[in-house]
């Protein structure tokens, strides 16, 4: 007679509870795993809301971060980006490039006309200006 065990009133079999048992931890393996790259999207977040507040000041509050997936990016990359405003399509980019362990904090300014952006790095409020007023890629 085969080893059994009585669940929920049914006789489960040695290798159905096994593989109910197997099934529930790889379940509880990939809630861990999933729960942990959520903390680390928000860590990253809360670095790049730092980074534009230490260049823009408390106005730089007023951006809203999104996380871009990895599977956007080049490999060891992390990266979270902010558009300036309504109808505009610049936005700023935080970048963190895991291999050389750089941070980068930079303008995109995408050009409808060609496709390409130009990409700059950003250090203050002044700079930012400029490089609006510039009008970036044509």
């Amino acid at each position: 007679m085969p080893v059994s065990q009585i669940i929920d009133g049914s006789k489960m079999t040695l290798v159905e509870l096994a593989d109910i048992s197997y099934t529930e931890y790889l379940g509880s393996i990939e809630d861990e795993a999933s729960e942990w790259r959520e903390q680390e999207r928000e860590t990253f977040l809360i670095t790049a809301r730092a980074t534009a507040r230490s260049r823009f000041g408390d106005t730089a509050d007023q951006l809203q971060w999104t996380y871009t997936p990895y599977d956007e990016l080049p490999e060891d990359v992390e990266q979270a980006t902010a558009p300036l405003g309504p109808g505009r399509p610049e936005y700023l980019r935080y970048r963190y490039d895991q291999v050389t362990e750089t941070p980068s904090f930079e303008l995109v300014q995408p050009c409808t006309a060609c496709g390409h952006e130009r990409i700059t790095e950003v250090t203050g409020l002044v700079e930012l200006g400029r490089l609006l007023a510039d009008g970036g890629a044509r």
